[in-house]
């Protein structure tokens, strides 16, 4: 018996853990494959989205603003359906880059808010405060854009994102009208 187990411990317990170790890795390889776009269906709404300071708001408002009342020009307002095509995990960013224009409102009063379909808001969105475009991180897809949404999808999932954009109303009101320009994208990370 004691012949068995010297045996045993000697070659079969290091090949068990060996191979537990080996399926790990596989399976965390498996979960953590690099994806391009293609991996993803994207639909946005509204690509490009414009704000301005002819009509500033409140967070409550803004938090408010539906199809119904969007205005084109004034406040912002897109759904996004991102779906993955991939059988494993596909990181993600919902990003937004900024267009230059030559009368610009100031990104500090440009305000981002991300819900889901239901209206609930999503992760980074649910605090007291608004964020503001000047407030969001840079994306790691792209340094020109500023995250609003970083998620996952897996197997085959999908991902439904409301998003609102208005200017605050503690900007100071200008006989001049002022443009924010912003193009929303989908990529993967």
């Amino acid at each position: 018996m004691n012949k068995l187990w010297k045996s045993f411990s000697t070659y079969i317990f290091p090949v068990i853990i060996i191979g537990s170790v080996v399926i790990c890795c596989v399976l965390f390889l498996l979960d953590n494959l690099p994806y391009d776009n293609s991996a993803l269906d994207v639909d946005i709404s509204r690509k490009k989205v414009v704000v301005n300071n002819d009509l500033l708001m409140s967070d409550t408002l803004g938090k408010n603003i539906s199809n119904d009342n969007y205005k084109n020009g004034t406040i912002g307002y897109a759904d996004v359906v991102i779906k993955s095509k991939a059988d494993g995990k596909v990181k993600f960013e919902l990003v937004i880059n900024k267009e230059e224009v030559i009368s610009e409102v100031d990104p500090r009063f440009v305000k981002v808010y991300v819900t889901n379909f239901y209206d609930e808001p999503l992760k980074g969105y649910n605090g007291a405060q608004v964020p503001t475009y000047f407030d969001l991180k840079v994306a790691e897809t792209d340094p020109s854009a500023k995250v609003l949404y970083s998620g996952s999808l897996k197997d085959k999932g999908e991902a439904k994102i409301r998003v609102r954009m208005w200017v605050a109303d503690t900007l100071e009101l200008t006989p001049e009208t002022k443009i924010f320009s912003s193009i929303f994208s989908v990529n993967v990370k």
